[in-house]
């Protein structure tokens, strides 16, 4: 299943199914199938929806893989991880189950551990990246 058709089956925004039908702009990177994905664009254009989308669609169809989001502060980590990425968990029906089951605890920030192995660690890295080394990921 692509990248896309798993994310309009699954992910849920705003209480609704994301749609990419006013959205050409993202039909390139939600296809891409590069190891590497280098995007310049304005503000506002849901960059952080698409990792979100990314970080997810991996964490789902690769059960047991560790995924690294460095960003440069540690301040970005906490929104990133509490106001998008957590929310986006516990509101997909789908992803919800996969990833954590019946659980009913709170997610935490910085380390994320689901219930099919899957692990996303989010580290801020503004001066050095120590804050990242070691993480099998």
């Amino acid at each position: 299943m692509s990248r896309q058709s798993f994310c309009e089956q699954n992910i849920w925004l705003k209480n609704q199914p994301i749609s990419f039908a006013d959205r050409p702009y993202l039909r390139a990177p939600y296809a891409s199938t590069a190891r590497r994905l280098v995007i310049r664009a304005s503000r506002q254009v849901e960059k952080s929806t698409l990792l979100i989308n990314m970080i997810l669609y991996e964490a789902v169809k690769n059960p047991g893989i560790h995924i690294l989001f460095v960003c440069p502060r540690e301040e970005q980590a906490h929104v990133f991880s509490h106001s998008r990425l957590t929310p986006t968990v516990r509101n997909s029906p789908l992803i919800r189950r996969h990833l954590l089951g019946n659980s009913k605890k709170k997610l935490p920030v910085m380390n994320l551990d689901f219930v099919n192995g899957s692990r996303v660690f989010l580290r801020a890295a503004y001066h050095s990246g120590d804050s990242a080394r070691g993480i099998d990921a």
